[in-house]
């Protein structure tokens, strides 16, 4: 059993301060409450039941609103020391005055104990607050196992004052200088995997496939913000992503499988502020359709429909090249996606999984995806043909809608791939006027995108 402790002496000063005190506004506070970097409680180190443990502390520290959201999967690979940091997650519509002295009171709590919670107030105007949460032991652990020679090594001995270091120097260490820098620190920070940090740049956006999400199914037991990252399809099995993965998987069902956890379910003020919390969270404009994904809303008996998700992930990606030469079979004998996939044997694939893969096949031949998508060319033109011109209107259109930003390469590259492949050059011809006006007219507002700039002089794009 792990034995929880609270070492006065990291927090020299504190009658002075005050109980109530603000630290969490502050800048570097963890300095003033816990100055001494050695002086930490032990870490958790990926212990499930340990992590439980400290959970259910911080609930009956907290109270119910707040303290109900540590068992949210972002927090509780931070808490397990599983990963660096936890943003995006911790949304408080309109907080109160004492939701900052409850955050402070935990702070004195985490601090000695090598984590901190910072508090994010909302902006003029709105009524959103967040709060993020930092784990020594997670940094540590990350800084150890990576491969990449830019990110400096962090030791949890030389706790916060060596944790502010440490962010000092990591952007002096980036090798270049470029738009994404913030974007792979925060990667970092997140505890995601070297792949997908190295390979940042060269991602896809814009519902793309070749662009795929981190497979971590367990980690929507909850409604909350979720610790999966994206990644290029070809490094789905990369060796780190496909431990980092395992990892975190294993260590989140064991922790919902602890007795710690089923005996806070149970309790009716967890309950009523998970009931409360997931409401707040799920937008009313998403409610009819039912796109929650997760498996608190089935225990709540929330009525709107969920949905599977559509998007191709890592498993998929994985499990792609030891099937294709039978899903070639199907395909040739069948033009109907939704068969092919329910008689491909896994009970995940979709219809949308086939469709994306055969669309990025049309622009990358020498690819499992370009099997199926020469195989549909050449057993199926017409049906290719009428889904590949649906997809490429949706994408005109989709772009059409938004305005360009200060990156009109965001959206435009999915177009850009589209347009240079030498399918797409080749059915051009046999679009209705009106569609190709569609789709050079959002080529036309992302001009400021070189490959598409490229793309509108070159036959068939140009002078039209």
């Amino acid at each position: 059993m792990r034995r929880v402790w609270f070492f006065l002496s990291c927090c020299l000063g504190l009658a002075a301060l005050g109980w109530a005190e603000p630290l969490s506004y502050q800048r570097e506070f963890e300095l003033q409450l816990c100055p001494e970097g050695t002086k930490l409680a032990p870490p958790i180190r990926g212990d499930a039941e340990a992590t439980m443990k400290l959970v259910r502390e911080l609930f009956e520290l907290a109270g119910p609103k707040i303290g109900c959201r540590f068992v949210e999967s972002c927090y509780l690979l931070c808490l397990g020391d599983l990963r660096p940091y936890a943003a995006w997650n911790g949304f408080m519509t309109d907080p109160k005055p004492e939701d900052d002295e409850v955050i402070d009171r935990l702070n004195r709590f985490l601090v000695p104990r090598g984590y901190s919670l910072h508090l994010h107030k909302p902006k003029p105007g709105e009524k959103q607050g967040s709060f993020s949460l930092h784990s020594l032991e997670g940094l540590d652990k990350r800084t150890r196992e990576t491969r990449l020679a830019w990110i400096p090594r962090y030791h949890r001995e030389s706790g916060w004052p060596g944790y502010y270091q440490w962010k000092r120097e990591i952007y002096k260490q980036l090798p270049n200088k470029g738009k994404y820098n913030f974007d792979k620190v925060e990667g970092v920070m997140l505890g995601y995997p070297d792949a997908a940090v190295e390979q940042f740049e060269n991602l896809v956006w814009s519902d793309w496939p070749t662009t795929v999400d981190a497979y971590l199914p367990e980690s929507r037991f909850y409604v909350c913000g979720l610790p999966i990252y994206s990644l290029r399809w070809q490094d789905a099995a990369d060796p780190g992503l496909v431990a980092l993965e395992g990892e975190w998987r294993k260590f989140l069902a064991a922790a919902w499988a602890s007795p710690v956890h089923k005996a806070l379910t149970h309790e009716e003020t967890f309950t009523a502020a998970r009931r409360q919390r997931a409401a707040e969270d799920s937008r009313p404009d998403t409610l009819p359709n039912g796109d929650t994904r997760y498996a608190e809303s089935l225990r709540y008996g929330y009525t709107w429909r969920a949905r599977q998700d559509s998007e191709l992930d890592s498993d998929l990606e994985r499990w792609l090249p030891g099937q294709v030469t039978e899903l070639e079979k199907a395909l040739a004998e069948n033009s109907n996606l939704q068969e092919v996939a329910e008689g491909s044997g896994n009970s995940r694939v979709r219809s949308d999984h086939l469709w994306s893969w055969i669309l990025r096949g049309s622009c990358l031949p020498d690819t499992p995806a370009g099997r199926l998508f020469e195989t549909m060319h050449s057993k199926h033109p017409d049906v290719l043909l009428q889904l590949y011109r649906k997809q490429l209107n949706l994408k005109a259109e989709q772009m059409l809608r938004r305005a360009a930003g200060d990156d009109p390469g965001w959206d435009g590259q999915a177009l850009a791939q589209m347009l240079d492949s030498a399918y797409c050059r080749s059915i051009f011809a046999q679009l209705a006027d009106w569609e190709k006006q569609v789709v050079l007219k959002a080529a036309r507002s992302r001009s400021g995108y070189e490959p598409i700039a490229r793309l509108l002089q070159e036959s068939p794009y140009a002078a039209r």
